[in-house]
């Protein structure tokens, strides 16, 4: 079991390698900033405000990358879907 936790783990550490830090912090943070919203039901508008937020961000950065935005929009996106059930109650 222990040599396949250490396999699993290689291979995830791999795969953060593969798409870069930057990209895994940005899922983190677009995830957040709609948890947050989503802590007092108003998820939806948290996923526009993490888009604008986002958007804004690469357009006043000295290199953009558009990868970086898409996977903070990603993260925000996973969150809403993860939290959408509590908001319809």
């Amino acid at each position: 079991m222990k040599e396949k936790m250490k396999a699993l783990m290689r291979k995830f550490d791999a795969f953060i390698e593969e798409i870069g830090m930057d990209k895994v912090a940005h899922f983190c943070a677009g995830g957040m900033i709609v948890t947050i919203f989503a802590c007092y039901g108003l998820g939806i508008i948290g996923f526009f405000v993490n888009v604008a937020i986002m958007w804004a961000r690469e357009r006043l950065s000295d290199c953009p990358d558009p990868r970086d935005s898409g996977m903070g929009i990603l993260g925000g996106l996973c969150a809403l879907l993860l939290s959408f059930p509590s908001e319809l109650v």
